[in-house]
């Protein structure tokens, strides 16, 4: 065991991005990166640079993290994706969070900028995303989603303020090809967590976002995190699913003010509409498959009394 930090790495397929990954932990005490199966050099490239390297067949987004998180021997564990980098501001940060030792806070959430088709975006709600992602070992697990999945730590939480630099999506035929995994898996979840169908406004999990929102960071981001978390895959309200993509669009794109990132903007803002739809008919058309299966179970139930 030792009192610094380990940063956890999950790939699979990220030779273009591995490097540059772990050349921005190389103030770790240890780097740990969990290959899921990579047909290229991700686990060469890993190894090369120092890290500890297991192989583990994919399993799914949570149960590969919660894996790479128990190969962890340092005090404080660092989830870093194998897209993303993390800024010396932020390096420094978390530095400083291992050297205090015994803090009040059992985890941390640090600023996540992401990028677009090559470009950083200040807007759109992708500027200054609110992650989850330093804990005390043995504080933190993560949630179960199979896509989207969050980090859950048992303790308070504090924040910090540096970066993580998130190069993702470098050309559309990419997003898109993200878009197609991504919307697949979460019509699977929300069908297999029996999403809750509503008339009515969901009160009790608007309130309960309501609650933690006013006992934490009153931020529009501390906001819209949590309403995810209490909603998504969990209630659909029905008068509200033909609007659904029009209503990200508008997020995005005015509230978030994704227009000031210009054609960039525009067309992330447009392509997250589209996800919301796409995974809507998905979810849909899961539904309509396990009504016929029911339907001819039955049917075959009844002749064979016949």
């Amino acid at each position: 065991m030792g009192t610094g930090v380990s940063v956890v790495v999950i790939a699979q397929n990220e030779e273009a991005n591995i490097r540059s990954c772990l050349e921005s932990a190389r103030w770790a005490a240890e780097v740990v990166v969990v290959d899921g199966g990579s047909r290229d050099r991700t686990p060469e490239i890993a190894a090369s640079m120092g890290a500890r390297v297991h192989h583990n067949p994919w399993p799914g987004f949570s149960d590969q993290w919660d894996l790479a998180i128990s190969l962890a021997s340092q005090d404080w564990v660092f989830l870093l994706a194998a897209d993303e980098c993390v800024t010396e501001e932020l390096a420094r940060q978390v530095r400083q969070v291992a050297a205090r030792g015994n803090g009040i806070y059992d985890g941390y959430y640090v600023r996540r900028q992401t990028s677009f088709l090559d470009r950083p975006m200040r807007h759109c709600g992708w500027g200054d995303q609110r992650e989850l992602r330093l804990f005390r070992r043995g504080r933190g697990r993560m949630d179960g989603r199979l896509v989207h999945e969050r980090l859950v730590v048992d303790g308070p939480v504090g924040e910090l303020g540096g970066r993580l630099l998130h190069n993702s999506h470098p050309t559309v035929h990419e997003y898109l090809a993200n878009l197609n995994r991504c919307t697949s898996l979460e019509a699977e979840e929300a069908l297999a967590l029996g999403v809750r169908r509503s008339w009515l406004p969901p009160i009790g999990p608007l309130l309960r976002a309501a609650r933690r929102w006013l006992a934490g960071d009153r931020s529009y981001a501390a906001a819209y995190a949590i309403l995810k978390e209490e909603l998504k895959n969990r209630v659909e309200w029905v008068p509200l699913q033909p609007f659904a993509p029009l209503l990200r669009f508008l997020q995005m794109y005015v509230l978030q003010r994704g227009f000031l990132d210009g054609r960039h903007g525009l067309y992330l803002s447009l392509l997250s509409a589209v996800y919301v739809f796409v995974k809507q008919v998905k979810l849909w058309d899961l539904r309509r498959a396990q009504t016929q299966a029911a339907s001819r179970v039955m049917l075959s139930e009844v002749e064979v009394r016949r």
